[in-house]
């Protein structure tokens, strides 16, 4: 340094000679000089500038000259004084002895204003993270990090920096670096919705595959999450919440996750339990239900047993009938699905009175007399102890055929019933021995009808069957059937064809004179040609 400052100052006096020699002259009507602007001259080290500045020359009778401040007019030892920060006076030469002094003040130099932080954002790894600087620092430049710039845990960093160097005002950098919290790795995480059945114990869900260091809370509400519970133990749908915390605050924390929990109604065992319809004769006294293997009921279950009888809920079941017997189950319905009412037939039977040892009727066979024939019941009178009438159908007959009678008993008590409801018999009457006569135009006496006999009359609005020579007051014409001979057809006697020939059945009622009953006689079979003539 010093010899430096040695070399400057040799070359300061050579050019203080050479000015002193060189302006002598000159100078001999020169008796000062000024600054034409004495105050104080700012500037930035080492860039003095001389344009624009000027010297006042002042002559020794007074006139002034203004001139160009020179390279030349401050010596080279004056002018190292520009690159010392602070105020100083720079003394100006005229000559060696005419000088003037110019205030100046140097100013450290500001760095451009390119350089600067740049913000970074990183995502949480583990590993210490730098903030940069965009530009490469200036030769001789140094930078310091007031509060450090190697960063690890996530949060937000501000940074700053000083950038320093001889001669220029310290530059004062900030920034912000940004680590961002990790997202936890999730998949392994399982909180899978459950279905359970009731069994009287808590269920719960579990979450597992969790990251390393983080804990987890379960909460457990309804399905609607506006009733928490203590624990899940009862049938139902519930939402247990998983609240998870951790020590670690370089993770983002998890979201709270839910899972459904469904324990649904178990089912009561009644594979034992049976229902069995029962069948008891009338006693007059009450049928009490029961179940078969009732004793296994399960733990819990009651029974309550209603009797209905033509769908209609009665309190007694002595009577004779058939009920419909219903088993009620109750039971913790809350957790166990309902069970279903079980049914069973209860049939009261009639009591049975015994009839047919002591009544009986037998058939009977007479010939036709003119007179009404019944068959008897034989004990009858013995039936009315044991409440039991009886009536007859089909008996009292008079006209002769085969009659089927029919009694028929009833008991008054309808809680009982016979053994014989009905007992049946025949009443024949024979039918007397009559063929059907006519007189005979010829020889005016009676004989035998016969089919020649027969005929058809024919009148103008319908026709009508006749035989010659019979008695109309003493036999009667009951019915008459026409089949037509080809076809065996049906048909009416209105509907016979002419030139067509017609099977006929004469069926006739013999009329009694004596006491005017009607004697049904064997029929009268032929074959007729009808014709409109």
């Amino acid at each position: 340094m010093k010899r430096k400052f040695l070399h400057y100052l040799s070359i300061t006096l050579i050019f203080l000679m050479l000015f002193v020699l060189t302006s002598c002259f000159f100078a001999r009507d020169v008796k000062e000089i000024r600054m034409k602007d004495d105050s104080v001259i700012e500037m930035t080290v080492g860039d003095f500038s001389y344009e624009g500045k000027k010297v006042i020359l002042v002559g020794q009778n007074g006139s002034e000259t203004e001139i160009d401040l020179q390279e030349a007019m401050i010596p080279e030892v004056e002018r190292l004084k520009f690159y010392k920060i602070g105020e100083h006076d720079v003394n100006v030469y005229y000559t060696s002895k005419i000088f003037t002094t110019m205030k100046i003040k140097v100013n450290r130099r500001d760095f451009d204003d390119v350089f600067e932080l740049e913000d970074a954002t990183y995502v949480y790894d583990g590993q210490a993270h730098k903030m940069e600087l965009n530009k490469k620092l200036p030769d001789g430049a140094s930078i310091d990090y007031i509060y450090g710039n190697s960063f690890t845990e996530a949060g937000e960093y501000d940074v700053v920096a000083v950038m320093t160097k001889d001669g220029y005002n310290p530059k004062t950098l900030n920034g912000k670096l940004v680590i961002e919290k990790a997202e936890y790795d999730t998949s392994a995480i399982k909180f899978d919705n459950l279905t359970t059945t009731y069994d009287g114990n808590a269920k719960m869900i579990s979450i597992t595959g969790l990251p390393e260091g983080v804990k987890v809370t379960y909460e457990i509400y309804d399905e609607a999450k506006k009733v928490k519970f203590n624990s899940a133990i009862n049938a139902g749908t519930y939402k247990v919440v998983a609240t998870f915390s951790d020590t670690n605050r370089n993770y983002v924390k998890l979201d709270d996750m839910e899972a459904t929990l469904t324990i649904n109604k178990a089912i009561y065992d009644m594979s034992y339990v049976e229902f069995i319809d029962a069948t008891k004769e009338y006693d007059g006294l009450n049928y009490e239900p029961k179940l078969e293997h009732g004793s296994l009921l399960p733990e819990g279950v009651s029974v309550e047993y209603k009797c209905y009888k033509d769908d209609k809920l009665v309190e007694s079941n002595a009577e004779a009938g058939t009920y419909k017997m219903v088993a009620e189950f109750k039971g913790d319905y809350d957790n166990y699905e309902e069970i279903e009412p079980m049914e069973a037939t209860l049939t009261v039977d009639k009591k049975l009175v015994v009839i047919s040892n002591i009544v009986s009727i037998e058939s009977q066979t007479v010939n036709y007399d003119r007179k009404e024939h019944a068959l008897e019941l034989v004990n009858a009178d013995l039936l009315e102890e044991k409440g039991v009438t009886y009536t007859f159908k089909n008996n009292n007959q008079t006209q002769a055929n085969e009659y089927k009678v029919t009694v028929t008993f009833e008991i008054n008590d309808e809680n009982s019933k016979l053994d014989v409801e009905q007992m049946v018999a025949y009443l024949i009457i024979n039918k007397i021995e009559e063929n059907v006569m006519v007189l005979d135009e010829t020889s005016g006496q009676e004989r035998e009808v016969s089919v020649s006999d027969v005929y058809i009359e024919n009148n103008t609005t319908s026709r009508a069957l006749k035989i010659k020579g019979l008695d109309l007051e003493k036999y009667i014409i009951s019915k008459c059937v026409f089949y037509e001979v080809v076809s065996q057809t049906s048909v009416s006697i209105n509907e016979l064809e002419n030139g067509k020939q017609y099977e006929y059945t004469i069926s006739f009622n013999y009329v009694d004179p004596v006491d005017n009953r009607s004697v049904t006689l064997s029929p009268l079979s032929g074959v007729i040609t009808y014709t409109t003539t």
